[in-house]
């Protein structure tokens, strides 16, 4: 599931002898997006001699930053310091998740969460509080390697078979063109 205290909630309720699984997905989407809303405060802050703080460089993994931009970053995360926080906290749950298995995982995850809840910044500290909340969810991953993609892809594809339709008229058609959507197809039933 995704990081929603509500569908926890819902799915401990409904499937008590189920183990939650928070979405790897999810999880660092949430780093992501906590990251780029303190960049966001930073530059709003700093808004009175015009600031422009970079977002796509902070959201990009750091394994797949070339030499010029580590230089670019360090020389930003220099220059706007409550920002370290963040990056290195984003970093490291990406590092866990490449972690051999669930104990080196789970020893990640209480490194990061001591240290963000050892931090000044509130912000970092109620980040730190989440991880916490949600560390077993967080460490079944690594215990059953499950992922909500396949669900979500659904979603998205039924979204997108509703909007080319210009939306429902007749419930049956809908239907059909839903479960026609999910038919694999093989080279649209040529044979050449």
């Amino acid at each position: 599931i995704d990081m929603k205290e509500s569908l926890r909630k819902a799915s401990e309720s409904f499937f008590p002898e189920a183990r939650v699984v928070a979405d790897h997905f999810h999880v660092i989407a949430d780093a992501n997006k906590r990251m780029d809303e303190s960049r966001r405060i930073e530059q709003d802050v700093r808004r009175r001699r015009k600031v422009v703080i970079p977002k796509k460089i902070f959201l990009l993994p750091q394994e797949k930053l070339d030499d010029a931009r580590k230089e670019k970053l360090e020389k930003l995360l220099t220059q706007y310091p409550s920002l370290k926080g963040f990056y290195w906290a984003k970093e490291k749950l990406r590092e866990m998740y490449r972690a051999e298995n669930g104990q080196e995982a789970a020893k990640l995850l209480d490194s990061i969460i001591f240290s963000l809840k050892s931090d000044d910044d509130g912000e970092l500290i109620r980040w730190g509080n989440t991880l916490k909340h949600w560390r077993e969810p967080i460490l079944n991953y690594f215990e059953h390697r499950t992922t909500n993609g396949f669900t979500e892809g659904c979603h998205t594809k039924i979204k997108m078979l509703k909007r080319i339709s210009y939306g429902l008229r007749n419930a049956e058609v809908y239907w059909k063109k839903m479960l026609l959507g999910f038919v694999p197809c093989r080279t649209c039933f040529h044979n050449f």
